[in-house]
């Protein structure tokens, strides 16, 4: 189970607050390493607001994606609305078209809070590890720790959507006719 589909609206009311949370953590972030006046090293400013840019990219891009995602649902199910039983070829190719966007889009969502995660949580991590096991290396041990993360952000998403989460959310889908029922719903 996901925690879209398994937690339904809570998943979105902590995407909410969680885009809140992550602009203020980055200015504040931002602040503290660049503006306060505090004695930081010039390794970690970079490497942090890195880390940071990281975020804020991934959680832009995710809700962009979510918001792609919701609309195609809505225009999905507006066709299912207007279909009659003499089912049109355009029609067809509408809908299948408008599916493939949907699924594009919940990807792209997926990948972006894998990222989110993967990436921009894990520089601060990388900034020390990379401080302890290799201190000649720097910046180029941290953005060689970095790129080694963004790497693992693909093959993850995939298997994830290939997996748990497309069965998932495809089981979701699924009313009592077998007809389905908009996964917009599920991030209202």
């Amino acid at each position: 189970m996901t925690p879209s589909t398994k937690y339904g609206k809570w998943h979105s009311t902590v995407g909410k607050v969680g885009m809140v949370s992550g602009f203020a953590s980055f200015g504040l972030g931002f602040y503290c390493t660049w503006l306060s006046g505090a004695d930081v090293d010039p390794g970690f400013q970079v490497g942090i607001t890195i880390g940071g840019i990281a975020q804020v990219a991934s959680q832009v891009i995710g809700w962009r994606a979510i918001k792609r995602y919701k609309l195609r649902c809505k225009q999905i199910d507006a066709l299912r609305k207007g279909e009659t039983a003499d089912r049109d070829e355009d029609l067809d190719e509408a809908r299948a078209k408008l599916v493939s966007e949907k699924e594009t889009a919940l990807a792209d969502h997926v990948k972006s809070m894998i990222s989110l995660y993967a990436v921009a949580c894990g520089s601060p991590a990388m900034i020390r590890l990379v401080g302890i096991a290799l201190p000649s290396a720097g910046v180029v041990g941290l953005v060689g720790a970095v790129v080694g993360l963004s790497m693992l952000v693909e093959p993850f998403a995939n298997t994830y959507l290939q997996t748990a989460g497309h069965a998932a959310h495809a089981d979701s889908a699924e009313d009592k006719d077998g007809k389905g029922i908009p996964l917009n719903e599920y991030y209202e």
